[in-house]
């Protein structure tokens, strides 16, 4: 077997393990799989596959791809891509990345990320979730993603009634998101999980800047993430700085910082 057939291979499986809650290696590991698999095959179609095998509910196309973002793990090749810019910073929430559809104010549907051009349907996980509004005061449509994930608090509360129902007890936060988005059962347990918008996507809801777009997010009763602006190399360090200890005292999880 080629060494770059063997890479994708371990790819396409801790990626579905990552997805099912049963992570065989780290984030960092993960990432270096793909950066060596990057070098040797720069065109290689897994690097472009987002999200996971796991879910195999109904398929749904996104009218515009949800892509996966790039990383980098050095600070100077962060402040080289600022570039002495004004950035908009907030924290990366560790969970599953959701898209809900809009028409007329009433949700339409909701889908996973999946593959980054088809997500699989999961409307019915979704009504269960307390921060996501089903009924909104707007006639335009319009489409919110955002991302799915477990608080400390709830995660308690989840082992437990999990544990009362005879259910496999979750491992972490993290995890047990997926494992709930991917279950035909005991869908009510959803109520556990929790949902920050990040995005707006609309044909007729002209939005001027970042800053304004949270502001609209907000406005409609969405729980958005932290915005916080950066505009030199003291800011962008304060923010990993915060990030780092968020980390280790937060009430959720995260992986990084947009």
């Amino acid at each position: 077997m080629s060494k770059v057939k063997d890479l994708e291979q371990k790819i396409i499986k801790h990626k579905n393990l990552y997805y099912q809650g049963k992570p065989e290696i780290s984030d960092v590991e993960y990432d270096k799989l793909e950066d060596e698999l990057r070098k040797l095959s720069p065109k290689s179609e897994i690097l472009e596959f987002v999200g996971s095998e796991y879910f195999k509910g109904e398929k749904v196309e996104h009218d515009k791809k949800m892509l996966s973002l790039n990383k980098t793990y050095k600070f100077e090749e962060l402040i080289r891509w600022a570039d002495s810019k004004k950035v908009i910073s907030t924290l990366k929430i560790d969970g599953s990345s959701c898209s809900v559809v809009y028409s007329s104010g009433k949700m339409q549907i909701a889908k996973t990320r999946g593959d980054g051009k088809f997500g699989e349907k999961i409307s019915n996980k979704v009504l269960n979730i307390e921060d996501i509004p089903k009924n909104l005061n707007e006639k335009e449509s319009f489409e919110v993603r955002g991302e799915i994930y477990c608080t400390e608090e709830n995660f308690f509360k989840l082992s437990a009634e999990m544990t009362n129902r005879g259910l496999e007890k979750p491992t972490s936060q993290r995890n047990i998101v997926a494992g709930l988005l991917g279950r035909k059962e005991n869908i009510d347990l959803c109520k556990y999980l929790s949902f920050q918008a990040f995005e707006m996507i609309s044909d007729s809801i002209e939005l001027n800047d970042e800053v304004e777009k949270f502001n609209k997010l907000a406005k409609m009763g969405f729980n958005t993430p932290d915005i916080q602006v950066c505009n030199n190399e003291k800011d962008f360090q304060s923010v990993i700085d915060e990030a780092q200890d968020f980390m280790a005292n937060g009430d959720y999880m995260i992986d990084g910082i947009v």
